[in-house]
């Protein structure tokens, strides 16, 4: 798999823009509130090895930007990734690197082999997605159940086929009589 691609397709389609680095396993990414950079080492141990030094290479890059910038300077993210699998010791070693906040924040994923994997990894990154199936549901009798919480004339002046303005008369009517 090409991780470093599926992140950068993925950023990309989140709306950020991404930008090549230097090398040939790392791109910035960036929009309007925050900014950072994908590396994808080749084992977990360069990863644990390397990550400050990428680290600090690209604030040195960025440094000027990023005293302009003030609110994004707090929205700095290193997004460090590897296909390699983690032991139980690396792993623990990864969970540091993220709680590590000086200069960055960071997220730290190993065993990263298909799509959904590197998608939930940089799920911090993007925006709010909600999955939600109805499946084949009665929606009406599904609101009725939900509107239990109001006295019944309401909840069926709510579940009429009517406009806004004669919804809104029914209410008020309904209010002022019980």
């Amino acid at each position: 798999m090409n991780l470093l691609g599926e992140a950068r397709t993925i950023l990309g389609s989140a709306g950020y823009a991404t930008m090549s680095g230097q090398a040939d396993d790392i791109f910035s990414f960036e929009d309007s509130t925050l900014l950072g950079f994908v590396w994808v080492a080749p084992s977990v141990q360069a990863l644990l090895e390397g990550w400050q030094k990428k680290q600090d290479d690209f604030l040195s890059a960025r440094d000027r930007e990023l005293r302009r910038a003030k609110e994004k300077s707090w929205n700095v993210y290193s997004v460090l990734l590897t296909e390699d699998e983690a032991n139980e010791g690396q792993d623990a070693d990864l969970m540091r690197v993220e709680e590590d906040f000086r200069g960055t924040r960071k997220i730290a994923r190993s065993g990263l082999r298909a799509t959904y994997q590197v998608n939930r990894a940089i799920l911090p990154l993007l925006p709010i997605q909600n999955r939600l199936s109805l499946g084949d549901v009665d929606v009406l009798s599904r609101l009725r159940d939900r509107l239990t919480s109001i006295n019944g004339r309401m909840a069926e002046i709510l579940l009429q086929e009517t406009s806004t303005e004669s919804t809104v008369d029914l209410l008020l009517d309904a209010d002022e009589n019980s």
